[in-house]
């Protein structure tokens, strides 16, 4: 399902990445009641495979943030000059996901998965922006976004154990 991305905010977003400017933005999040007022200062686009975000840093929580663009409600314009982008450092690190067919699944099931994953020796790996695991996690249904099932689980994360910090470090900030 196509999301709405509404262009005047989408044009003041490329502008402040493009100028280094922040912007004010009213912002409904999933999180509060009622949208809030921030002042953010973005500095890239990222898409989770279902909706578009702005990857910005927000001086409400001064920490770097993700915002839905289709929860914008409003957007101005800012003279104020935006925060430096390579202090985002969850956005700069890039974290290598290997993925491979459950070991609990049949040798027949196991080889599909294989081959619908372009496997080679039972493996595949993904690389994957810091700033991003918590999307990717959630669409293929690993880490703490494991099937209930465990028979459905037809992939694992065969480096959990080197993914499990920032994956902990994920819901310590959400």
């Amino acid at each position: 399902m196509a999301r709405f991305i509404d262009g005047e905010t989408l044009a003041i977003l490329v502008d402040a990445i493009r100028y280094k400017e922040m912007v004010q933005i009213t912002y409904q999040s999933d999180r509060e009641p009622l949208p809030v007022d921030r002042i953010i200062s973005p500095h890239a686009f990222g898409y989770d495979g279902l909706r578009w975000h702005v990857r910005a840093y927000c001086t409400l929580r001064n920490d770097y943030r993700d915002f839905v663009l289709g929860r914008i409600l409003t957007i101005r314009r800012s003279e104020l000059l935006g925060i430096d982008s390579e202090m985002d450092r969850s956005w700069y690190n890039i974290l290598t996901l290997e993925i491979a067919p459950s070991p609990l699944l049949p040798e027949g099931n196991r080889r599909a998965v294989e081959l619908e994953y372009s496997m080679t020796d039972g493996k595949t790996t993904i690389q994957c922006r810091q700033a991003l695991l918590y999307y990717i996690l959630r669409q293929l249904g690993l880490g703490p976004f494991k099937m209930e099932k465990i028979e459905r689980q037809q992939i694992v994360l065969s480096n959990e154990d080197e993914i499990a910090p920032y994956i902990s470090s994920i819901f310590s900030a959400r």
